[in-house]
């Protein structure tokens, strides 16, 4: 995981709150974040992964903290943990969709996007939506068969 600067105090509480299940994490590092306490919430999801590296949820849950707090890096890092044991996790996917989209990272973001048609066939239109959404101007024929001129 790439680190994010967080202060000792948020992540001394995270210890010291005796955190179990990853629902309680989750529920603990969602009311931390609400409260505007991004760190807090932060090394709260951090310790949780510590203790339990395999708790995709909360890996998603900080990418998408991390998204929004436009740490772009680090929530695509976050997103690709989940993805590299989840390769068909579709939330996942469009959430990292999102973020290359708002980091202007184009390339990528199409590439996403024949991995979610690849993962959804059945529904190409939606994710042909998203991409006149995206504005890809330079991709033709139908989703499946993006080509670059």
């Amino acid at each position: 995981l790439l680190p994010v600067t967080l202060t000792d105090a948020p992540r001394a509480m995270a210890n010291d709150q005796g955190l179990h299940s990853e629902s309680q994490v989750a529920q603990r590092a969602k009311a931390a974040w609400e409260q505007g306490t991004t760190d807090l919430a932060l090394g709260i999801l951090d310790q949780g992964i510590h203790e339990n590296p395999q708790a995709f949820a909360l890996h998603q849950l900080r990418g998408d903290m991390l998204a929004t707090s436009r740490h772009t890096e680090a929530a695509l890092q976050s997103y690709e943990t989940v993805l590299a044991s989840i390769p068909t996790a579709l939330d996942v996917r469009w959430a990292k969709w999102s973020v290359l989209v708002r980091s202007g990272q184009v390339e990528e973001a199409v590439i996403e996007l024949q991995r979610i048609a690849a993962i959804e066939p059945q529904n190409p239109l939606d994710v042909y939506k998203r991409q006149v959404q995206f504005g890809c101007s330079t991709c033709r024929n139908t989703p499946m068969q993006w080509h670059h001129q």
